[in-house]
């Protein structure tokens, strides 16, 4: 244990605002949709350690309530980014860069694209 218990707090809420910057980070820059949703999980995981960190400074329960309801929605985030990966597989990838036809304009593309005959 620590001599200054402040300091530990201070350490826990650098390490949650540096998990939430760089989820914002990678949220921002990449196109790709599992990555955005990966980068706005890795927000939720800065949050949640933030809330656990008041929480145990103001000795409460909330902040750990609050986590378990975060780490819901992020499980169910990781289940709509397998379902997206195992359904792109036989269409290309959807990304968010602006193009006509708006962001599905290349699974538009995909369908109405001629398909090879097996016989």
């Amino acid at each position: 244990m620590l001599e200054n218990p402040a300091m530990e707090v201070e350490r826990y809420l650098a390490v949650g605002a540096a998990l939430f910057a760089l989820g914002a980070l990678g949220f921002l820059t990449r196109r790709n949709l599992i990555l955005m949703i990966l980068s706005a999980e890795l927000m939720l995981h800065g949050v949640s350690l933030t809330l656990v960190t008041f929480g145990r400074m103001h000795h409460s329960q909330e902040g750990q309530a609050f986590t378990i309801f975060i780490l819901t929605v992020a499980a169910c985030e990781a289940g709509f980014a397998l379902y997206e990966s195992l359904i792109t597989r036989s269409r290309p990838m959807c990304t968010t860069s602006p193009r006509p036809g708006g962001m599905w304009a290349c699974a538009r593309a995909a369908e109405t694209r001629p398909r090879s005959r097996r016989g």
